[in-house]
């Protein structure tokens, strides 16, 4: 097969196009996009409340930076006691039917719907916006067991 040479200026000008843009959109400022992941967001609510997730878990709202995207998720209750109840039924329910843990789903959701790769992504539920009763969820890189962190204080 013979390569034909008068194809080689296209072939230049199309590779130089497509790396850089290629490149340039890896390290993008994330805060440029902030309302497609408004948009986004709404999208993400829907498919928490077509899951049947809705119920007890609904978006709270997105926080965006240079090279991060938080996703905070809240509860639909306000005390603790239903909180916790919520989240027990909810997550052993989904664990039942799924073989994935409910964290790794709301998570993959996330990347899904907001298109960002993992390492700029975090997704955190709290049983309250007062920091000092939190349930924090954050992705460890692949190949690591995830986690829940549970810090639950009764008032």
């Amino acid at each position: 097969m013979k390569l034909d040479l008068s194809l080689l200026p296209i072939l230049a000008i199309f590779v130089l196009g497509i790396v850089p843009s290629a490149l340039s959109a890896q390290s993008a400022d994330l805060s440029r996009d902030i309302d497609f992941f408004r948009q986004q967001e709404k999208l993400y609510q829907r498919w928490l409340d077509q899951s049947g997730l809705g119920r007890v878990l609904k978006v709270h709202t997105t926080e965006v930076d240079q090279n991060k995207l938080s996703l905070y998720l809240a509860f639909r209750y306000q005390d603790v006691d239903s909180i916790q109840a919520g989240w027990e039924s909810l997550k052993t329910a989904f664990e039942v039917t799924r073989p994935v843990s409910l964290e790794r789903e709301l998570f993959g959701k996330m990347l899904h719907f907001m298109q960002v790769p993992q390492e700029q992504a975090l997704v955190q539920l709290y049983n309250t916006y007062d920091v000092t009763n939190v349930i924090a969820y954050r992705p460890l890189p692949e190949g690591f067991e995830l986690s829940m962190q549970v810090e639950m204080q009764r008032t």
